[in-house]
């Protein structure tokens, strides 16, 4: 790529176009040495892509396929003349909750010495939701989980509203995950290495995953993501150039290879949550603080739901992509309803192979950076 923008494409290039209904994605070839031109004219862009690094994703090549469909996105995404234009990314690896690093004390608060038998200290002593209820201690970890309160679907700053906390089973199969949270930058090899090194662990919170995706491109949140990483104001999506394009585009990437089943209740998985999420010995004896009648169970998915649409609300476009054979329907509806525009289809991918999810990133990226081929 030259600072002028153009690329000369040495391999065969596909063009990606995806079935509406989300029943898969198809691909168009393309002659080898084409010229491509990336369209500048067409602005800057912030993404944070939200990414499932569950148990499930260890199956099969689930894993390195999405890993490898990431990378790409990144090195079409980031492109290297940024004297006009920027290209940002951000990641949200998720699991059973996301893994905040050095913010943890920022966005949750301090954390006191010793045991308590209420969240906030370094232990925290409770009952379990088992029929014959025992005493658990879990220890706080640097995950995040969910805000509740009247902030609970809002990208209002942490210094006035504090995320949840997390205890998870010690040494269990359901961790805080070990990938942290990667701040909006355009240090490529700084995403590839992140990307590179994820490992599959533990079970789906796909809505805490979803609200930090959000908090990533929330300029309310500059206080904690700041310099380079800091989120550009929301009217600058309302600002065009002189073509009318937007000077600047705010886009989240949802993955998922399954069912949002884990909500929590105090910082530990509360007993509603659903299969997959572990077993009732670990946890807490109280239904999830955000749950919902509309949805019974289905905490996870509530929230999910919730936040896309005040997400959409601010500008921000979504992209949401299904991957395996056995996503459930009710997984397929939560991702159609979080895509942009979702009675259009055209922002919703089912993926059901490697390849397939690799040419819904590709396509997704391509049109994020306004790829087109000029000859």
């Amino acid at each position: 790529m030259s600072a002028s923008g153009m690329a000369e494409i040495s391999t065969p290039l596909l063009a990606f176009t995806k079935f509406f209904g989300g029943s898969g994605v198809s691909k168009l070839p393309l002659e080898s040495g084409a010229q491509a031109e990336f369209a500048m004219g067409k602005g800057s862009v912030e993404v944070s892509l939200i990414l499932d690094i569950t148990g499930s994703m260890k199956e099969g090549t689930r894993l390195a396929d999405m890993k490898a469909a990431a990378a790409d996105l990144v090195n079409t995404v980031v492109w290297e003349d940024q004297s006009e234009h920027y290209a940002k990314v951000a990641l949200v690896p998720y699991a059973a909750a996301v893994n905040v690093g050095d913010l943890a004390t920022t966005v949750r608060g301090s954390i006191k010495s010793g045991t308590a038998t209420t969240p906030g200290s370094q232990k925290y002593k409770f009952t379990n939701a088992e029929r014959r209820a025992a005493e658990k201690t879990f220890s706080i970890s640097t995950c995040a989980t969910e805000r509740t309160g009247s902030e609970k679907f809002t990208d209002q700053s942490p210094t006035s509203a504090k995320v949840g906390l997390n205890y998870p089973v010690s040494g269990s199969s359901n961790p805080c995950p070990s990938a942290q949270v990667v701040p909006l930058t355009k240090d490529k090899l700084k995403l590839l290495t992140a990307i590179a090194n994820y490992e599959a662990a533990g079970s789906t919170a796909g809505h805490i995953g979803i609200a930090w995706g959000w908090y990533a491109l929330s300029p309310n949140w500059s206080s904690v993501f700041t310099g380079e990483s800091a989120p550009a104001s929301y009217s600058k999506l309302t600002e065009k150039d002189r073509k009318g394009a937007p000077m600047l585009r705010k886009i989240a990437v949802l993955m998922t290879d399954g069912e949002f089943n884990t909500a929590y209740c105090n910082g530990v998985i509360a007993k509603d949550s659903g299969d997959g999420s572990g077993g009732d010995a670990d946890h807490i004896n109280c239904n999830a603080t955000n749950s919902s009648s509309e949805y019974p169970g289905r905490s996870s998915e509530y929230q999910a739901r919730a936040l896309c649409d005040a997400m959409k609300a601010k500008g921000i476009i979504i992209y949401s992509i299904g991957f395996g054979s056995g996503v459930a329907d009710e997984a397929k509806s939560l991702l159609k309803s979080c895509a942009t525009e979702p009675e259009k289809g055209l922002h919703y991918y089912m993926a059901t192979t490697g390849d397939q999810l690799k040419q819904a990133f590709r396509d997704i990226a391509l049109k994020m950076s306004s790829l087109y081929l000029s000859r």
